[in-house]
């Protein structure tokens, strides 16, 4: 059946919401980046495409495909490619967290029962790897990591763990 010109109207406006909230998260957290302007250790945007694509639907990826284009050009948090494949792991990740869901842990009533709360666990943990996985995988090859021949140590972990390292002995 093809859609009236209505309900199109109405996807759209969604889009445009659903892009709108995302830039609105994702500038709020890129304003409490502290050691880089680009980079957040908090990062509202991360869940934001689950709910849209639970209420409307994995058809409302355009609207996270390009709420999440724009926080990145817009910020200039990488080069264009490396923001784009941001944008579309951000979106799979709805989207693939979205047909999961609906399709192994009950849909709108995941939240009902413990044994669909523990499925809602795992996938969307799968949901959030995929995200991340694309995110890296195209991140340049200028950072240190396994991809650019990286020895997998401290800086790869941001800095967990190395101020011990780097402070000086105490005296004896």
């Amino acid at each position: 059946m093809k859609p009236s010109r209505g309900s199109r109207t109405n996807d759209l406006l969604a889009c445009l919401v659903v892009a709108a909230a995302y830039v609105a998260a994702g500038v709020f957290g890129l304003s409490l980046a502290s050691v880089n302007k680009s980079a957040s250790a908090v990062w509202p945007p991360t869940g934001s495409p689950w709910p849209p694509s639970s209420a409307w639907g994995i058809g409302i990826w355009p609207g996270i495909l390009a709420g999440a284009s724009l926080v990145n050009f817009r910020h200039g948090r990488a080069r264009r490619v490396t923001s784009l494949g941001i944008a579309v792991g951000n979106t799979l990740e709805g989207a693939l967290g979205c047909y999961l869901v609906r399709r192994f842990a009950g849909g709108v009533h995941v939240l009902e029962r413990p044994s669909t709360i523990f499925a809602f666990t795992g996938l969307a943990s799968a949901a959030a790897a995929v995200s991340a996985g694309i995110g890296v995988a195209t991140a340049p090859g200028r950072r240190a990591g396994p991809m650019a021949g990286g020895s997998g140590g401290p800086r790869e972990l941001g800095g967990w763990g190395t101020r011990r390292a780097r402070s000086p002995s105490p005296p004896s």
